[in-house]
């Protein structure tokens, strides 16, 4: 699926899963009308978000069921739950919409945005290996490398060499950011919908970026697929 496909299925998904809730009105006959539907709707906007490199805008309510629960609860008052939803959906339907203008008018793509991978301990590794070095300057010129990730395209997805490549192999697809102080340091981030995660950071000895440190970043990457819509957040701040 494209980017602007993704775009258009994400805006008729969100109102009309919307509009399927607020229609249950938290009635658990017509919760369980809607669950099977409901479902399948909420997957394929997964789909569609991950595409888009987006958070789940549902993503409290995989199932009707769900739902059904928290009207029982605090979101009792009909008037409640149409504040609610709206509150839920028209931010992200908003920036679905000019995403979409923007794709369909052809107009530059705008750059990346680069954010730390958090783990499920929410620890971000890249920020614990600059925090463990123990040695400002060094800190201090990762973090500005990082930066010029932020001036990024997908037409130049990476720094130029030797400040950057694509990265081949286990995590094929990846890129890797490189400084070189007194030892050579380097940070694997992948592209997710308009931002880049920034996976994995280590120093190595030598010119190629071993296997194992590949297979961590790898890892790091599915957990952070994996996890989204779930706390602690994978998607960390924004860096640098």
């Amino acid at each position: 699926m494209d980017e602007l496909t993704a775009c258009r299925r994400a805006i008729e998904l969100t109102r009309q899963i919307k509009i399927d809730l607020l229609e249950s009105h938290g009635d658990q006959q017509a919760v369980a009308a809607i669950e099977e539907v409901h479902r399948d709707r909420w997957r394929e906007l997964h789909e569609t978000r991950l595409v888009l490199g987006l958070p789940h805008p549902f993503r409290e309510f995989p199932s009707a069921w769900d739902w059904f629960a928290r009207c029982g609860s605090d979101l009792s008052d009909p008037g409640g739950q149409v504040a609610f939803l709206d509150a839920l959906t028209q931010e992200p339907i908003a920036g679905l919409e000019a995403r979409e203008s923007r794709l369909a008018s052809g107009a530059p793509e705008a750059p990346f945005r680069s954010h730390y991978y958090r783990d499920a301990r929410g620890r971000a590794p890249v920020v614990d290996y600059m925090d463990e070095l123990r040695d400002p300057d060094t800190a201090a010129r990762l973090r500005s490398r990082i930066g010029f990730l932020n001036d990024l395209t997908r037409e130049h997805p990476f720094l130029g060499r030797p400040h950057g490549a694509a990265l081949a192999g286990t995590a094929d697809g990846f890129y890797e950011l490189r400084v070189n102080t007194n030892a050579q340091h380097r940070i694997i981030y992948a592209p997710f919908g308009d931002l880049f995660i920034l996976l994995h950071a280590f120093q190595k000895p030598g010119w190629d970026v071993p296997e194992p440190e590949k297979v961590i970043a790898l890892n790091n990457w599915n957990d952070f697929l994996n996890r989204q819509g779930t706390k602690p957040d994978p998607l960390g701040e924004r860096a640098p």
